[in-house]
């Protein structure tokens, strides 16, 4: 029997910087907001700590991981993130990260305006 999709998560820290640590489908991961920008990193190497998949090269055989600029470049808005908003990106990078291995699934380079950057 297949175990259903699960995302279980805590917030760790509510500000500067926001952060959440938890499971995506029996794979931990990361959640960090600070500054102008959040990542998303999610290890599916076993006993690899999601941490340090901190970059896209990081992630390459290990698991994943994806970034976004939030507000102004420079801002601090980021690290004040509404812990509403973090779960909404955290709801959002589940979605695109079990829907990356998907044949028709495609994700953006080239996002819309105040899209999810990769």
């Amino acid at each position: 029997m297949t175990r259903p999709p699960s995302l279980d998560y805590t917030f760790t820290c509510h500000a500067a910087p926001v952060q959440a640590e938890g499971t995506l489908d029996d794979h931990p991961f990361y959640f960090r907001a600070r500054g102008d920008h959040w990542t998303f990193s999610l290890a599916e190497e076993p006993g690899l700590d999601p941490i340090y998949i901190d970059s896209p090269e990081s992630a390459a055989g290990r698991g994943y991981f994806l970034t976004e600029q939030y507000g102004e470049a420079g801002s601090f808005a980021a690290s004040y993130l509404e812990l509403a908003k973090a779960r909404d990106l955290i709801a959002d990078c589940a979605r695109r990260y079990r829907t990356r291995s998907e044949p028709d699934a495609v994700e953006s380079e080239d996002p819309a305006p105040g899209g999810p950057a990769i």
